[in-house]
C-alpha cells in the first residue's frame, strides 16, 4: 500500500468514526476535504489521477439520488450533466459545453423552495457541482478568494462540495434547516457510510481500468 493509499484509508476510517459519533449522521467539511486531498493533489493540467477519482466519486455520488429528481420531474437535465462529466472522463467530451450548462442549469436552481421539493433541488446543485468537478476539480486549496478556515467550514454554498448535496437530496434536507424540514439523520448516515465504502472503492477501481 503506497503513502497516499495508507493515508485515504485513515481518513476513511476516521469519517466513518465521525458519522457514526455525530447525531445527525454528517460528514463533515474539515474531513471529507482531506480526504479528498488523500487521493492525490489537485494539478494544473486536467484529468490527473486524483482529479479523475474525485472526478469519478462526484459522477457516482449524483447517481445515487437521481431517483430523488425522477421523482418530482421529467425532464432529465441532471441525467445530462453526468452524462457530459462522463465524457469529459473519458477524454472524448467537450469542456466548455459542459461547464456552461452546469453554469445555466445552477443558475436556474438559484432560490428556496418547499420542504417537499428540496430533495430534487438539491440533485440539481449536487449535479452541477459534479460536471464543475469534471471540468476543473474540487475547489480544496485556499487562494486569494478563499482561505484554509473557509473551506474547512465554508458558510458559502458556492463552495459546498457536490457530496455535500447529494446526501441532502437523500436525507431529505440539509442537517440544519427549519423545523419544517424532512431531514433523516439515518438516511443521510447512510449515504455518507455509502460514499466512505462502495463510492471510494468504485471511484479508485474506475482509474485502474
Amino acid at each position: 500500500m503506497s503513502r497516499s493509499e495508507a493515508s485515504t484509508e485513515s481518513w476513511i476510517e476516521r469519517g466513518l468514526q465521525e458519522i457514526r459519533s455525530d447525531r445527525a449522521g454528517q460528514l463533515s467539511f474539515r474531513t471529507r476535504r482531506r480526504l479528498l486531498l488523500s487521493l492525490g493533489p489537485p494539478h494544473p493540467e486536467p484529468l490527473s489521477p486524483g482529479h479523475r477519482v474525485r472526478a469519478a466519486l462526484a459522477i457516482l455520488v449524483v447517481r445515487e439520488v437521481l431517483p430523488v429528481w425522477a421523482g418530482r420531474h421529467r425532464s432529465r437535465h441532471p441525467h445530462d450533466l453526468i452524462d457530459g462529466a462522463r465524457r469529459v472522463l473519458a477524454g472524448t467530451g467537450d469542456v466548455e459545453a459542459v461547464r456552461s450548462a452546469a453554469h445555466r442549469f445552477g443558475a436556474s436552481s438559484m432560490g428556496g423552495a418547499p420542504p417537499e421539493h428540496r430533495g430534487a433541488l438539491y440533485v440539481g446543485h449536487a449535479a452541477a457541482c459534479a460536471a464543475f468537478v469534471a471540468v476543473d476539480d474540487e475547489v480544496l486549496l485556499p487562494d486569494a478568494g478563499v482561505s484554509d478556515a473557509e473551506l474547512d467550514s465554508p458558510e458559502d454554498p458556492d463552495l459546498w462540495d457536490c457530496a455535500a448535496w447529494a446526501a441532502a437530496a437523500y436525507a431529505g434536507d440539509l442537517p440544519w434547516t427549519d423545523a419544517r424540514s424532512a431531514f433523516d439523520p439515518e438516511r443521510n448516515r447512510q449515504l455518507w457510510t455509502w460514499y466512505l465504502t462502495d463510492g471510494i472503492a468504485e471511484a479508485r477501481r474506475q482509474l485502474e481500468r
